[in-house]
Order: C-alpha cells, then sequence, then structure tokens
C-alpha cells in the first residue's frame, strides 16, 4: 500500500502520490530482484481492483522490466500506448464481454456488481457491450471462446440466480 512503501522510503504519502500516482504504480526492484506494486488503499475497493490488475498487466505485458525498471510520467507515444494496453488487459480479465454478455449484463450498475469496478469503469464497458450486441461480435477470437468454455459453470449459476431475483 502507499501507506507501507511511505514507509519505507521515508515520505509522506502525500510526497508518494505527487511523484507517482493517485492510483498506484509498479517497478522493478533491484534491491529485492522482483516487480513492485504499490497502491493507494484510501480509494474505494474497485479503483484499487483496477488499478491492481492495471499495474499487473505492465508487468505481465513487459512494460516494466530490470532493464526498463519504472515507466516515467513523462508522456511519450510509446507510454500511451503501454497505458492503452494496459487499460486493455485490466478490461478484458475483470470484465470480459463475452461474460457480459452472456450473463445479459450491459447496465452500468449491474456490470459494477458483477465485476467490482467503479462507475466510469462500467459505464464504458456498458456502452462497449450494447456496440457488440448491437453488431453481434462476440466468440471472433479462440482467446474469447476459451473465456466463455471456463466461466461457463459460473455464467449458469448467474443466470439461475438473476432469474430466481427475478420471480
Amino acid at each position: 500500500t502507499y501507506e507501507q512503501y511511505a514507509t519505507v522510503v521515508n515520505k509522506p504519502v502525500e510526497k508518494i502520490i505527487s511523484q507517482y500516482d493517485k492510483d498506484g504504480f509498479s517497478f522493478w526492484s533491484s534491491r529485492e530482484s522482483c516487480f513492485i506494486i504499490s497502491y493507494n488503499d484510501a480509494l474505494p475497493f474497485s479503483i484499487c481492483r483496477w488499478t491492481l490488475m492495471h499495474e499487473l498487466a505492465h508487468i505481465h505485458l513487459g512494460h516494466l522490466t530490470p532493464s526498463a525498471p519504472v515507466l516515467t510520467r513523462v508522456r511519450t507515444e510509446k507510454r500511451s500506448l503501454f497505458e492503452i494496453e494496459a487499460q486493455g488487459f485490466a478490461r478484458r480479465v475483470l470484465c470480459p464481454s463475452i461474460i457480459l454478455h452472456n450473463c445479459r449484463v450491459s447496465d452500468p450498475e449491474e456490470i459494477m456488481q458483477l465485476c467490482g469496478i467503479s462507475r466510469e469503469a462500467a459505464e464504458y464497458r456498458s456502452h462497449y457491450i450494447k456496440k457488440l450486441e448491437h453488431r453481434q461480435q462476440f466468440r471472433l477470437s479462440p482467446m474469447e471462446i476459451l473465456v466463455e468454455k471456463q466461466f461457463e459453470k459460473f455464467v449458469q449459476y448467474y443466470l439461475h440466480s438473476k432469474q430466481i431475483r427475478n420471480n
């Protein structure tokens, strides 16, 4: 957390926020020989969750490496691309479109509830899902088909629970 990181580096949390980001950041620690993710746990759970997945995306996608241990705050074309990729990764992991489609969920409130994401993220996803629904653009990639299969039992349970709630 930012509190823990602030203690380690002997700086106030406010300095961490101004120096890095209000939500979170990640870097390679040569001292610890591992990646470190620090996040602002004073923010709502849904934002912390998204931030952690976003930072994991930077690591998984190779945006951070021992030879490139940090992403600078300076906006560059490459940094912008990294941010777009990390946001896309977080979105696909936390609220996969095929699962929202199969659960018949497109309302931001229900997306927030189902996926544990912020209103802003849920509204964006809702808009996107409605576009996909209109164009019937599902099951177009092998990965999406695998995700659908992996969540098959969950979707059945969710739809059954939804039917019980509605009756």
